[in-house]
């Protein structure tokens, strides 16, 4: 099922979701009980290479979130291969393909308005980092709410929804750790889905600013090191600007920036405020330990 046609199912069908989870639920369970018949010791070793395994997780963490986000689109490829590596990926990540979709999506219909999930609007960094599902949730849970609002006992079916929602998570993690082993699982599978997460709340939080005007602008990212790293592993991951704009590139980098300003609030003010500027400077480190700044920023918005 294409990912266009999964938000429409959502906003037509008050029991699509629902159904999707009890559908994930059992499959779950019948691979759960399947690695626990297969695997029928665990132990959990420690080797030095687990440093490096630990290591390398990062970067897997940023490539998964990649091709979620890709997959997400349907910009991997345009058959059937897209929704099978976007199963994979949203399974891996622990809350399902299917939840990526609706919560992306409403990020690009509501881009730091109402119903956007993932607007980091308001919040410092460390805020919005440790609690991504909780506001994801809400905001979900709000738009939800407001589509079928006609339907009898919708709250009950909401109730229902997070439950299962949240059972099938834990279900993930139990399949995962069978799969990987107690060891791989702490020094590949747990790092890589953190940093999954870390990177993806990142570039929404340093690509959409708040603006003294009370508008939000959004940006390009690739003035440091970690920009340029971190492009290259994700094709492209911080170029939101350009994602934004053309939402079917595989690859953001390859379409021309614009110079024009890309807005998503307009200013609430008749107070003009100029571009970010940002700096090339990469010698020093500290910069990297103030989260709620984008690094290499000159001067404070």
């Amino acid at each position: 099922m294409a990912p266009a046609q999964v938000f429409k199912n959502i906003k037509e069908d008050p029991y699509f979701l629902l159904k999707d989870y009890l559908r994930d639920f059992l499959f779950l369970s019948l691979l759960l009980g399947g690695l626990s018949f297969l695997k029928t010791e665990l132990s959990l070793d420690l080797h030095w290479y687990y440093i490096l395994i630990f290591i390398f997780a990062i970067p897997t963490g940023w490539l998964v979130a990649a091709f979620l986000h890709k997959a997400g689109h349907q910009n991997v490829t345009k058959g059937p291969i897209n929704r099978i590596i976007g199963e994979f990926v949203g399974h891996f990540v622990g809350y399902g393909f299917n939840n990526f979709i609706m919560v992306h999506t409403l990020h690009h219909l509501y881009s730091d308005h109402k119903y956007d999930p993932v607007s980091p609007r308001g919040m410092s960094f460390l805020r919005y980092f440790i609690s991504p599902n909780k506001y994801m949730i809400e905001h979900t849970k709000e738009y939800l709410r407001d589509i079928h609002s006609e339907t009898e006992n919708y709250e009950k079916i909401l109730d229902q929804q997070t439950i299962i929602f949240h059972l099938n998570m834990i279900l993930r993690l139990a399949c995962w750790c069978l799969l990987f082993g107690p060891s791989l699982f702490l020094f590949f599978y747990l790092p890589a889905v953190f940093s999954n997460i870390a990177i993806l709340a990142h570039i929404n939080y340093v690509c959409h600013r708040d603006l003294e005007d009370g508008s939000v602008e959004v940006f390009n990212m690739n003035h440091n090191l970690y920009y340029k790293f971190a492009n290259f592993v994700t094709m492209g991951g911080y170029y939101h600007k350009n994602h934004h704009q053309n939402l079917s590139l595989f690859d953001p980098r390859k379409l021309n920036n614009q110079k024009e300003r890309l807005l998503t609030l307009k200013p609430i003010t008749n107070r003009s405020v100029s571009h970010v500027e940002l700096s090339s400077d990469t010698s020093s480190l500290r910069q990297y330990f103030n989260l709620d700044r984008v690094w290499g920023e000159k001067g404070s918005l």
